[in-house]
């Protein structure tokens, strides 16, 4: 007898509430997550505070820098799922979950929803700090334009998410921070974060335009009026973004 979608609720939801309660024991989450991009965003705003006006440097104004520190922050969810994940896995506690009359999807959702829950949480603190310091700076950004880049990336967030939850199932809790430390590191290096990629020339450029976090950084501010819109940019996320998941459940099957 298959279970009603009333029952597969109920279970996602305990399940994601028993993710929000391992995420609120591990301090270190909820201060990654949302404190240090308010401490991002003062180092850059006292950056540009000490750039002179004849310089005509923009890049670290709060239109251009607060899109690059939103879709960064997002892969810190990635290290934060990856070690729930990899420590339940360790633990055998996703072996249970296996055992159990939960399908795969179910507990896969029960990890996925509380973090980008999170993350939404995150991106909106983050871009309401963007937009009162654009108009102490005289930069005067739209609030609902500085809203919509949170709705916009969600889809970015959803992959640094899912990609958590698949270094989480496939590496142990030793391997899996590694991992996902480097994808941090390589989400900032080519996702046009802090600089122009056109800078350091067309193949590097072209490469961030097929990953993830650039056409992500590219809508945001795109939505700020300060880069051109590319019609490409939103597929190329959530492509990503179904790609992440759906492997994330292949694994969950596999094992």
């Amino acid at each position: 007898m298959k279970p009603n979608h009333s029952t597969r609720t109920g279970r996602i939801l305990a399940l994601s509430g028993r993710t929000v309660t391992e995420l609120c024991r591990d301090p270190l989450s909820w201060i990654f997550a949302l404190v240090f991009p308010f401490l991002m965003l003062a180092l850059f705003r006292l950056i540009d505070s000490r750039i002179p006006p004849e310089a005509g440097m923009t890049q670290f104004r709060p239109g251009n820098i607060g899109p690059g520190i939103l879709v960064f922050a997002q892969n810190f969810l990635t290290l934060f799922v990856a070690l729930l994940v990899s420590g339940d896995r360790d633990s055998a506690f996703l072996t249970r979950l296996l055992a159990s009359p939960a399908v795969p999807a179910e507990f896969h959702w029960g990890y996925a929803l509380p973090a980008m829950a999170l993350g939404i949480l995150q991106g909106g603190l983050t871009m309401t700090a963007v937009w009162l310091l654009s108009l102490t700076g005289g930069e005067a950004l739209s609030f609902a334009g500085c809203m919509g880049a949170v709705v916009c990336t969600i889809p970015s967030m959803a992959f640094c998410v899912g990609l958590g939850i698949l270094l989480g199932k496939l590496l142990s809790s030793k391997a899996a921070p590694g991992i996902a430390s480097a994808v941090l590191s390589l989400s900032s290096f080519l996702g046009g974060c802090w600089m122009d990629v056109n800078l350091l020339g067309d193949v590097y450029a072209k490469i961030c335009t097929v990953l993830p976090w650039y056409p992500a950084v590219r809508i945001g501010r795109w939505l700020l009026g300060t880069a051109d819109f590319v019609p490409a940019d939103a597929a190329v996320i959530c492509l990503w973004a179904a790609g992440i998941h759906i492997a994330a459940l292949l694994a969950n099957r596999r094992r």
